[in-house]
This record gives C-alpha cells, structure tokens and sequence, in this order.
C-alpha cells in the first residue's frame, strides 16, 4: 500500500494484479468491534434519576457491561442496599432484559436511595470498590503532571478529587522499557499510583474496558489532561476518615510559586542586636511588598525552638518570603525542619545604613 498515492487504502490498486485481498479501510470496516464487550460483569453506573411524577422513579444510565433482566436481584453502591428489578423501560417501551452498551431505565421494587455517580450491579458479583489503585496513564497536555498538585478524575459517572501517590515509571516508546521517573509530559505513557478522595466501583481494564478506564481533568482549566487504565493490580487502601487521604494540599508548590510569582523560603537574620534586627526585618518586609512580593515576619520570642520551626515551615510552604528574627538556638531547629535548600543566611551586623543592608539581604533572596 502507499498511503501518498492513495494505493490499496480505499480503492484497489492498478499496479499488484496479483493482490486480490482487501485495501486497509476495506479491513478496517470489517474488524469486529463488539468482541471486547464484556457481557458477564453487570455494571449500570447511575447518570440520572427520572422523577415525572409521584408514581415514577426511574434510574438512567447507559449499561456499561453485562446483562440485567427484569426480576434481577441487584445491589446499589455505595449504600449496599439491595431490591429487585421492577421493569426496564426504553424509549420504544419496556422491555425484558437489557444488555451493554444499551441505554435504559430501571425501575425497582423498593425505594431506596440512589443519585448520579452510585452504581447498579447483582449482588454476588461487585466491582473493586477502593479509593487506591495503580494504572497506565496517557498525559495528553502540554503542561506536565504535576505529582504535587490534585486533579479531578472523571470515572463512569463519577467525578472526583485524586492525587498522584508516585510515578512509578515511564515507557519509552522506541523500546517499550520502563524508566524511572518524577513526571509524565505530553504524550508520555506511565505507571502512575493514584489515591482518589473518594471511593471508585472499578473494575481492571483487561476485564472490564467501561469501568477499568477514567480521564485525567485540570482542576483550573477543565481541560482533560490524561486519560488512564486500571491495572489488574491489589493496592493497599487508606483509612476512610472522610478526610483527604494523602493529607495534602490541593495547591501545589509549583502552582503557588507561579501565582505568587515567587518560591517560599526562610531568611534568618543575626548578627545585631535585638532592636536593629526588628528595625531591618520590617524595612525588609516593606521592600520586598514593593516588588510584588509576600514576605511575613517571625520573631522567636518565648515560643520553644519547635514552635518557631513549625511556623517558619507553614509559613515557606504557603509560599511566603519568610523572615525569621531572633532565632538563635532554634536556627538548627528552623533549618532541619523547614530544609535547607530553603533556608537562607541573613547577616545583618552591627553597623551600616538600613536601606544598603537591606539591599544586601535582597542580594541573597535573589
């Protein structure tokens, strides 16, 4: 074939008398696509309730695997309440089973509590229900992932907050192995370990295409960012405190540093006397707020040593220009806690105009 010529790709060509076989789009029209269907696991992930009237309530969705039947006992998730299948309607009326990728309304017998994003399924066969998993994951923006950051991850009908627990690697495209690496950039491919805010009703995507798969979504953009399949993989899962499971911001350094148009770090002043360091720390905190910058002043007084180290650490990491005075004993303390590739040394002396000392603590910030 020869797609510049146009050869065998929609039409035969004149040239290969000998070929009789079909032209690539020609096979392509004739792949079977229905083989990848899975029609064992029944999966209905709720997309809408239908409530006409007082006498109707339906379940909307479209059956992403699997096969209900009117009678069918079923179960939903999360709640783990179960009824049986009063009738299957559609719009050319109700019918007796219904099977995937059809979309249908279910009615059941009992009234029990289900939304948008709950999921429908027979009780003796239940997807992985986990807030943690492994998976490959396609980065489709030029913007790469950002380990740091939270992200919304679209799942069926879920939406949800995740984060990235680790990249385990990244596949080389002209060799398929597997790198180490911190990141994904576009069109990268990798291993990427994920913990979602709340649980997902998943299934692997070898065994279950509709449920196995989710897209990546910019939590400021709304732009989908990364599209990912579940692997057939047992992770361990979190604690369900109701809380954030990672314990974690959900602005990362990245994004407060480009924002604030700054990195945080900590400045420790010595050198001088009490008062000279108090008159040097807000000279210093008023220039850097004239250049666009947001600085917070800290002063050790009868705090403990740990206190000051904390404040300082809080302090650097919402991204602040943080001037530590009087530290002394804690600037260890300060040092280890908040790192000290952060940590700056500010000697300020005893003599000298404020404003050249100030200029000369500029230098270091810089």
């Amino acid at each position: 074939m020869s797609a510049l010529r146009g050869e065998n790709v929609v039409s035969g060509s004149t040239h290969m008398p000998w070929y009789d076989g079909p032209t690539v789009l020609g096979f392509l029209e004739r792949v079977p696509i229905s083989a990848d269907r899975n029609f064992g696991d029944f999966r209905y992930p709720v997309q809408y309730v239908l409530r006409p009237n007082l006498d109707y309530r339906g379940f909307c969705a479209q059956v992403a695997s699997g096969v209900v039947k009117k009678g069918d006992e079923v179960m939903v998730l999360p709640s783990g309440k179960r009824s049986r299948v009063r009738a299957i309607d559609t719009a050319d009326g109700e019918r007796a089973e219904a099977f995937t990728p059809e979309s249908v309304t279910l009615r059941l017998e009992d009234e029990i509590d289900c939304s948008r994003g709950d999921m429908i399924v027979h009780p003796d066969n239940r997807p992985r229900v986990g807030r943690s998993f492994e998976a490959h994951v396609v980065w489709l923006h030029e913007r790469a992932l950002d380990p740091h950051k939270s992200y919304w991850l679209k799942h069926t009908t879920r939406m949800v907050r995740m984060q990235v627990d680790a990249v385990r690697c990244r596949v080389d495209l002209a060799t398929l192995a597997e790198q180490p690496a911190e990141t994904l950039a576009l069109n990268d491919i990798g291993r990427v370990a994920i913990t979602c805010h709340q649980p997902l009703y998943f299934d692997p995507y070898a065994k279950n295409r509709a449920t196995g798969s989710f897209v990546i979504v910019d939590s400021l953009s709304n732009n989908t960012v990364g599209a990912g399949m579940i692997l057939d993989s047992e992770v361990a899962q979190p604690a369900d405190d109701g809380m954030d499971p990672a314990g974690r911001t959900q602005v990362s350094p990245r994004e407060r540093a480009e924002k604030l148009g700054h990195a945080g770090v900590t400045l420790l002043l010595h050198g001088a006397s009490a008062e000279r360091l108090r008159v040097v720390a807000f000279a210093l905190e008023r220039r850097l707020f004239d250049l666009g910058r947001v600085a917070h002043v800290l002063f050790a007084g009868e705090g403990t040593a740990s206190a000051l180290a904390w404040a300082a650490r809080a302090c650097t990491d919402a991204g602040l220009v943080t001037i530590c005075v009087g530290a002394g004993d804690a600037a260890a303390e300060v040092r280890d806690r908040v790192g000290e590739a952060r940590v700056r040394d500010g000697e300020v002396g005893a003599d000298g105009a404020v404003e050249r000392v100030v200029e000369r603590l500029l230098s270091v910030l810089a």
